[in-house]
């Protein structure tokens, strides 16, 4: 019994002499720590501001209107910019269109004596 655990002791000691050097090396880099490194707060600031306002041409739909504002807070990181933008959209389909989703509507309708109308009004 007394070569068992004598035996036991030293590889205990050798173990933990293991643990202790590997614990005690120099930390290794993550490749990924190199990239996270270049990304900064620091940078940041009001550096473009961009306003559109145009019209939509389309042969569905009449009176298309959009504008926008952008806001450019300059790099975060190399080639990596922090941008943010609004948009709004605004138009009304064809007479031509609305009459063509009405028809479609009234052939899904199976009325009995098919006496009824589609109204569907404007579409935005």
């Amino acid at each position: 019994m007394r070569e068992f655990t004598e035996a036991v002791r030293r590889a205990g000691g050798r173990a933990g002499a293991l643990l202790l050097l590997l614990t005690a090396g120099p930390p290794i880099r993550l490749s990924a720590q190199s990239t996270l490194e270049q990304f900064s707060y620091d940078s940041l600031r009001l550096s473009g501001v961009q306003v559109d306002l145009g019209a939509l041409g389309s042969t569905r739909l009449r009176g298309a209107v959009t504008g926008g504002v952008r806001v450019d807070y300059g790099y975060v990181a190399p080639n990596v910019r922090v941008l943010f933008g609004l948009s709004y959209f605004k138009a009304n389909f064809s007479a031509h269109e609305t009459q063509t989703f009405a028809a479609k509507i009234a052939q899904l309708v199976n009325g009995p004596d098919s006496n009824f109308t589609v109204a569907v009004g404007t579409i935005s």
